[in-house]
């Protein structure tokens, strides 16, 4: 991430820190580097630094074929030629670079000027981008102009435009689903908070949400509404969007929050990838109509839809959660429960107004994973039965036991 770091001074011979300085500008943490990754190879813009080894020499190709990529697909989107070079210091894990760099706790990757480090399998265009984006604005790179006040990296207001461009320019988020559908995903299920309050208070988000994610989306969204020259000039002038955009920040974080609600994505290949297990649980209940009460839990966290409309979420089975739902007469109920320790189960009941009970979690469910045909589900027992009852603490029993279905699961 584009953020300072504290340097590790390496015992290094003074000699050496004023060779590497004369000769290539390096400071502290590349100075450090370099004493580590001995070998370098040239390839167009870039100077590779790595360490000699057979693994680094084997993978070193595939690398140096997506560091160019990324270089040229930047180069492309911000119309801009970049001069070089860029030395790119190459790790075989962020402990190794933090170990080598001194870098703070946490740190992935990060660019300081023209020198980028990274894990060899980290993906280049995040931190490629705040390089290029040190000679964007320069003389024929179409400048524009520039507030230098509020263009400073600490405050949280600038740091929102500055990392949230970079993770727009990325466009992909964890396990190969775009930053957009995760955002999407996160919106569905109310973990999204207020642009204003997160430009504040960047990257703190008091969500599941990723703060970068979410500056990430917002950042698409302009690129794909307005295009890169008016971005640009927001870039480097921040907080004018009336001036630039014909609209202000509010109005814009209405439509991109309009913008995340239509993005179509599958949710429950997003939801899966947080789970080591994912089982399908549906019924199709019919003869009620009106009104209804959906009492539900689940081991360990459920996605809840009726009639085809995400309805809500839960993440522990110690606290049931109550929607409620429009019956029509013949209704589909669908849950998708996850679970990090095999099979999840789930908890459920169904009632009218007044209490009538329309139907509960019961053998009548059909169970299923993902793509795999259905099965009948099978009963495990009471809310407070086995494990649930064992580990159930004093407050969360009755709202257990007041769920009068039983907990089911699908047996391998």
């Amino acid at each position: 991430m584009f953020r300072p770091i504290l340097i590790c001074f390496m015992i290094v011979t003074s000699a050496l820190v004023s060779a590497h300085a004369q000769n290539s500008g390096f400071g502290p943490a590349e100075t450090a580097a370099a004493t580590r990754l001995t070998a370098k190879e040239k390839a167009g813009k870039l100077v590779i630094h790595f360490e000699p080894t057979d693994w680094m020499k084997h993978i070193l190709p595939e690398f140096k074929k997506n560091q160019l990529q990324a270089l040229k697909e930047l180069e492309q989107r911000l119309a801009i030629k970049f001069r070089g070079p860029i030395h790119i210091f190459t790790y075989l894990t962020d402990v190794e670079l933090r170990e080598v760099t001194g870098a703070s706790p946490g740190t992935a990757a990060y660019a300081s000027g023209r020198f980028l480090h990274t894990p060899f399998h980290t993906l280049p265009h995040h931190e490629m981008t705040h390089i290029l984006c040190t000679q964007w604005n320069d003389r024929g790179n179409a400048p524009v102009k520039q507030d230098r006040k509020l263009t400073d990296y600490s405050r949280p207001q600038y740091k929102f435009v500055v990392e949230g461009f970079a993770d727009a320019m990325t466009h992909m988020g964890k396990r190969g689903i775009p930053i957009r559908q995760w955002v999407a995903y996160y919106e569905r299920l109310g973990e999204v908070p207020s642009l204003t309050t997160l430009r504040q208070g960047f990257p703190k988000t008091g969500s599941l949400a990723s703060g970068y994610w979410i500056s990430g989306s917002f950042f698409e969204f302009l690129i794909e509404k307005y295009g890169m020259k008016l971005v640009k000039r927001y870039y480097f002038r921040p907080e004018s969007e009336k001036s630039i955009f014909g609209k202000t920040f509010v109005q814009l974080a209405k439509s991109w929050r309009t913008w995340l609600r239509e993005t179509e994505f599958d949710m429950e290949k997003v939801a899966r990838t947080e789970a080591y297990d994912a089982v399908v649980f549906e019924k199709t209940v019919r003869g009620a109509k009106g009104k209804a009460a959906v009492a539900i839990t689940a081991d360990d966290r459920f996605f809840l839809w009726h009639n085809g409309t995400f309805v809500g979420e839960g993440r522990s089975w110690m606290k049931p959660k109550t929607f409620s739902i429009q019956l029509v007469g013949k209704d589909s109920l669908r849950v998708l429960v996850l679970n990090s320790g095999g099979a999840g189960g789930l908890l459920l009941q169904v009632t009218k107004p007044g209490g009538k009970r329309v139907t509960v979690s019961d053998s009548s469910w059909a169970a299923k994973r993902i793509q795999a045909p259905a099965t009948k589900a099978t009963v495990l027992g009471k809310p407070l039965d086995g494990v649930w009852g064992h580990f159930a603490t004093p407050e969360s029993r009755a709202a257990l036991q007041a769920i009068k279905g039983k907990w089911i699961w699908l047996s391998d």
